[in-house]
């Protein structure tokens, strides 16, 4: 599978006094000319970088239709010494329909696995069912990150996320006064004028021709 957006590195030192591995983590499916296939889904990526090749650590699958759109945010997580590596990963689905909408959804993974090749779920992130992922309906997740107080930041794009502000100060009405010459007062009903000029105009009424949602 192709990558097309940027990786995370993270560098997880067991020991103080040793280097540590290199821990590499990228995700597919940004690249449009890759359609969806529910047989093929796109995929998470967990790699070890300590010589070339790479060691697979584990490839997590996204669910259909989503595809994996943003750069992992790797961190690490716990008071205990040494600390676990932990990443998130973002992916959506665009829905098709009258009104198309996006879903997101996220997952949160520890950097090393117990079994090998099978990823661990990082934190409990529901009360039940799999705890390695949530889904945001009608949502779609622009990029994350971890800030330096440790908390991830889930960017939705222009603050779709955050409550609109109340509507201001309204504007006071200016009452324009009958003489202005910029203003002329409209035909009135009743008079000839407004009687020749109805009898030339087709009624309509005002609707869509995209769709209609009852």
């Amino acid at each position: 599978q192709p990558f097309a957006t940027a990786v995370s590195v993270q560098q997880n030192r067991k020991d103080p006094a040793q280097p540590g591995d290199i821990l590499v983590y990228v995700e597919a499916g940004h690249d449009r000319r890759v359609a969806t296939d529910a047989s093929k889904p796109f995929k998470a990526y967990a790699i070890k970088d300590n010589g070339t090749p790479g060691t697979l650590i584990f490839s997590q699958n996204f669910p259909a239709n989503y595809r994996g759109t943003v750069q992992p945010a790797s961190a690490f997580a716990g008071s205990a010494v040494p600390p676990v590596p932990v990443v998130f990963y973002a992916a959506i689905k665009f829905n098709t329909g009258c009104v198309p909408t996006f879903d997101s959804i996220l997952f949160a993974l520890k950097g090393e696995t117990t079994v090998a090749g099978v990823p661990d779920a990082a934190f409990d992130l529901k009360s039940s069912g799999d705890d390695a992922f949530i889904e945001l309906a009608g949502a779609k997740i622009q990029a994350i990150r971890v800030s330096g107080e440790g908390s991830l930041v889930i960017d939705q794009g222009l603050s779709a996320q955050n409550v609109p502000p109340p509507p201001g100060i309204p504007v006071p009405t200016v009452t324009i006064p009958g003489s202005s010459s910029l203003v002329r007062q409209g035909l009135t009903p009743g008079t000839q004028d407004y009687k020749d000029l109805i009898a030339t105009t087709q009624p309509y009424r005002i609707g869509s021709s995209v769709c209609r949602v009852n």
